[in-house]
């Protein structure tokens, strides 16, 4: 019975985004996770200890996001309660929750192994709709300036700041940096592919929105490449018309390189 319980907490939680959750951790989980969650809370080391307790303590922390969703929960609150999300290696434990959370859809990967073929599509439809989805600065000393004014602009239009990406450099084939922004972090990639793959995967895993500008192209992202479906899908005609093209296209290369 604790099994099935603890079984129907995971289910509720596999739609990222869902409202309803059930509100207690079975028993048997409780004093175990509360010495781990108090691990997490105050301690960056050892490594391999931090990443062990982040996964068993994910049902736990997805189900306390929730919960307060409607409340006062806040990224940057969330970031205080876990100092861990600040540091360089933060977004490797928020990409784990992503994995915990579509480890049925096993679609961790499906970013890099569909790059070559979508790669254009989606700068090109962000450019087409006039959608600025990651900042481009000559260099570092600019990314500063342009995250205060992101946070300004946010203010402005009494809107929260939503993770996003920039990249440093004129063009997107000639970036030298990327980094991932969310709150006041700011997380280094190795590329501008990493980049958006974590920078999607963190929307996921701290149940943020995309920011509404952009939201055709992440949502793109999300229905095309990592092939999720949630409640939340808005209904864009252009989107839907380029993911049918792209699924075409695709399937007549198969055909294609098959007969060959």
């Amino acid at each position: 019975m604790l099994y099935e319980a603890y079984s129907q907490i995971k289910r509720k939680l596999k739609n990222v985004q869902t409202p309803e959750i059930k509100k207690t951790i079975p028993t048997v989980f409780k004093s175990d996770i509360t010495e781990k969650i108090a691990f997490l809370k105050q301690n960056y080391e050892p490594w391999e200890s931090v990443k062990k307790y982040w996964s068993e303590t994910h049902l736990y922390r997805m189900q306390d996001i929730l919960s307060n969703k409607d409340k006062d929960f806040t990224i940057s609150k969330y970031f205080e309660t876990y100092p861990i999300l600040k540091s360089q290696k933060g977004y490797i434990l928020l990409c784990k929750d992503f994995e915990i959370l579509h480890e049925n859809n096993q679609c961790s990967n499906k970013l890099f192994a569909k790059w070559d073929e979508v790669n254009k599509n989606i700068i090109n439809y962000s450019k087409t709709k006039h959608m600025k989805v990651f900042e481009s600065v000559k260099d570092s000393r600019v990314l500063t300036e342009k995250i205060d004014s992101r946070r300004k602009l946010c203010a402005e239009k009494k809107e929260t700041l939503q993770p996003f990406i920039a990249f440093i450099g004129d063009t997107f084939a000639s970036i030298q940096n990327a980094y991932v922004i969310i709150d006041n972090i700011i997380y280094k990639l190795d590329n501008p592919i990493s980049a958006i793959d974590v920078c999607f995967k963190c929307f996921s895993a701290l149940h943020a929105k995309f920011p509404q500008h952009c939201f055709p192209v992440w949502q793109f992202i999300q229905l095309y490449i990592y092939e999720i479906q949630t409640e939340f899908d808005k209904k864009f005609t252009t989107l839907n018309s380029l993911i049918t093209d792209l699924d075409q296209l695709c399937s007549t290369t198969v055909k294609t390189s098959g007969s060959s």
